[in-house]
């Protein structure tokens, strides 16, 4: 089976640790060899498309997987007979990485936008209370509006002015 430079760096041997060998049991992972035969089966057969698309992992020398995808065509003799295939194959392997982080990282954001609340816009604010006038027309404590707005959540204190001001008693020092 002859190949191409591109096609030994990808699998990382030399032309002749190759040529001989049976491809599906030299090159192909197990978990998938015999399903992989019978695709080629099928091209070879012209059951498929003889020129169609296939995306399968080989194994390289080191035995590490490598994603390629494959075009497909069938090689006649002169009374049309199929003698041969000829398969050219593209290593896709960070491409596809490339696809899953991106989906990983849109899907991520699409997550974080949808849990957004963002207020924006003129506020009616009370001078004197802090209450807000929501969209129905009412006043209601800033807390509320806020809560029903976004994702904040409160607890209450007394900042040391106002703990002064309403409790002087516990601000006294002895």
């Amino acid at each position: 089976m002859p190949i191409n430079k591109k096609g030994c760096e990808v699998l990382g041997c030399k032309e002749e640790e190759i040529i001989g060998k049976n491809w599906f049991d030299s090159f192909i992972p197990a978990s998938i060899r015999e399903e992989m035969r019978r695709i080629f089966a099928q091209i070879i057969s012209e059951e498929v498309i003889p020129h169609a698309y296939v995306e399968n992992p080989v194994l390289t020398k080191e035995g590490k997987e490598r994603l390629i995808a494959w075009h497909n065509t069938l090689i006649r003799d002169e009374r049309g007979n199929v003698v041969a295939s000829l398969s050219s194959g593209e290593d896709i392997t960070e491409k596809r990485q490339i696809e899953k982080e991106r989906e990983a990282l849109i899907e991520k954001l699409e997550k974080a936008l949808s849990q957004v609340k963002v207020l924006s816009g003129l506020l009616p604010i009370c001078a004197s209370c802090k209450k807000i006038r929501n969209d129905q027309g009412y006043w209601i404590q800033i807390e509320t509006y806020l809560r029903d707005h976004s994702e904040a959540e409160f607890s209450h204190g007394l900042c040391p002015e106002c703990k002064e001001r309403l409790y002087p008693e516990l601000t006294k020092k002895p």
